[in-house]
């Protein structure tokens, strides 16, 4: 069974699919049900997508992904990117009440994404942002 996984590729959206795919994998050799993976994928595809249509001017640049199982039987993907500094969790929480135009573009998916997981940090080390989620199996 595997403990710690690592895959590191071109952020571009052509990767967006092998990236989901390899948590998708390490989550199943788990044994996580279908429910909670997909939470995790929806939370992961947001960070990613981010990444991918933001993080680099000009952009590719690479993301890096790791996939671990924790002694406290939970999934944790850390998404590691060398782009713009940026704290996805650091943005002013959409108004979730206010009518479509009343509401502010941007930040619903950030919003989801803290939603689908049971934990999620973000942290700035060695000019690279770091993202970790935490998902209980």
């Amino acid at each position: 069974m595997p403990v710690q996984k690592k895959l590191s590729c071109s952020a571009k959206m052509d990767n967006l699919h092998t990236l989901l795919e390899y948590a998708g994998k390490f989550a199943d050799q788990l044994g996580v049900d279908d429910e909670k993976r997909l939470q995790l994928e929806l939370a992961l595809e947001e960070i990613l997508v981010n990444i991918i249509c933001y993080a680099y001017q000009p952009p590719p640049g690479e993301i890096e992904l790791a996939c671990d199982k924790k002694q406290d039987n939970s999934l944790e993907v850390t998404i590691v990117d060398a782009g713009i500094p940026f704290n996805p969790l650091g943005q002013n929480t959409p108004d979730i009440n206010a009518s479509l135009e009343e509401r502010d573009a941007g930040g619903l998916g950030i919003f989801l994404a803290t939603k689908m997981v049971d934990d999620i940090h973000y942290s700035r080390a060695n000019d690279r942002n770091i993202v970790t989620m935490t998902k209980r199996i």
